[in-house]
């Protein structure tokens, strides 16, 4: 089912889609290609954070469920350099560095339903030669199905006509129990590293750094709601065939998730800066620590860095991602 909602501030109709299969059941917005609500049979609640009143997505700053891109994470001083030239960038984090593609990136895009059926929808997006800096048109299409056996599957596809940075990810947060903090979920992760980060949360000059006790995730362990747990986390060199990578599960509801991704990298963020009067779509009010993001991606500031996989689409190729969230109680 799809319903009209009513109009961006750009004025573009947004819609509100259903699509269910199984146990679970979800809602997206066109705006930001929002993941909504999530829900599985037997539990009452959303499984990932959302606004109740679609327009809050307008003004917010958490990145809410929304899909980020054209390059997810942060550039430095965002700026890159390919070739001879180098892209000035638009300035949204800290007035300084670029932050999920910029101020209108993807995630304060509304997104065209490019095709819909009863249990996925097709999202299609179209980001011009220049937008917040990049270089090339850049077309990106994003199936988000929902399959048996409780499985959330979302699938990226981008092609562009000159060379640039690209990663797409789902900003999706997290809470499996409906309470008002993850203060009782467990994370594991199958990653021995993780990038280090300044000040500004930009990866430092060390590629990698072994896992300091309270990072260390290769076990379950409980989310410390204590720290500021915001850090890409060193999947692999190179994109590989989808495989599992991270664990999530909560002792109050008995809820668990498995990921599986393509992707090289795993920014795990436990959402201590969550602010702003929202009301969520269980009644709840965003706070700190409301939800953990887990979002599959390039490792942030790749354009600039000499990191093990490049992030660069190329005219000709397919930009890729798969990743499958799978629920179980």
């Amino acid at each position: 089912m799809i319903v009209n909602c009513g109009n961006s501030p750009s004025g573009d109709k947004v819609k509100k889609i259903y699509i269910k299969k199984g146990v679970l059941e979800a809602t997206i917005l066109t705006y930001g290609a929002t993941l909504q609500k999530l829900k599985i049979r037997n539990f009452d609640q959303s499984l990932v954070l959302g606004y109740q009143n679609y327009k809050d997505y307008f003004f917010d700053k958490n990145y809410l469920g929304c899909t980020v891109g054209r390059f997810s994470n942060r550039i430095k001083d965002a700026q890159f350099k390919l070739g001879n030239k180098t892209f000035h960038l638009n300035k949204n984090y800290l007035n300084k560095h670029t932050l999920h593609g910029g101020n209108l990136g993807s995630g304060a895009q509304n997104w065209e339903i490019f095709d819909y059926g009863k249990n996925f929808v097709c999202l299609s997006l179209f980001l011009p030669d220049g937008h917040m800096g990049f270089p090339g048109n850049l077309n990106v299409y994003q199936y988000i199905t929902i399959q048996k056996k409780g499985i959330l599957d979302v699938r990226f596809f981008a092609t562009t006509d000159q060379a640039t940075p690209c990663s797409f990810s789902n900003h999706y947060y997290f809470n499996l129990d409906a309470s008002e903090t993850t203060e009782e979920h467990f994370l594991k992760i199958k990653s021995k590293y993780f990038l280090g980060i300044d000040k500004n949360l930009i990866p430092t000059k060390k590629i990698k750094i072994k896992k300091k006790r309270k990072l260390n995730f290769q076990k379950f362990k409980k989310i410390n709601n204590t720290i500021n747990l915001d850090h890409n986390f060193c999947l692999s060199s190179k994109k590989k065939n989808i495989r599992t990578v991270a664990f999530l599960k909560s002792k109050r509801s008995g809820v668990k998730m498995k990921l599986e991704t393509t992707e090289v990298g795993l920014q795990v963020y436990n959402g201590s800066n969550l602010s702003g009067h929202y009301e969520l779509t269980n009644g709840q009010f965003l706070i700190p620590y409301s939800g953990i993001a887990l979002e599959p991606q390039y490792w942030p500031d790749s354009p600039n860095r000499n990191f093990p996989s490049s992030s660069i689409l190329i005219p000709g190729s397919t930009y890729e991602q798969h990743t499958k969230f799978s629920f179980y109680i």
